[in-house]
């Protein structure tokens, strides 16, 4: 939305990642705690949800240096 108005800026790029992680946090806990009583599948959901933030902080990282160039 503040893109099409013509006013973002770098505090709505710090909120908007923050409740991305926020929303993703969520979903992946929700996903842990279904898995209850099964350690190996609660354990493969723990790594690919420290994979899936690895993974968004490299390309938050490199649309950065991105837009810096």
């Amino acid at each position: 939305m503040a893109r099409l108005r013509g006013s973002s800026g770098p505090w709505g790029n710090v909120l908007d990642s923050t409740l991305d992680r926020v929303a993703d946090g969520a979903a992946w806990d929700a996903a842990i705690a279904s898995t209850r009583g099964h350690a190996l599948i609660a354990g493969a959901v723990a790594a690919m949800l420290l994979m899936s933030w690895t993974v968004s902080l490299y390309v938050s990282s490199r649309r950065g240096q991105t837009a810096a160039a």
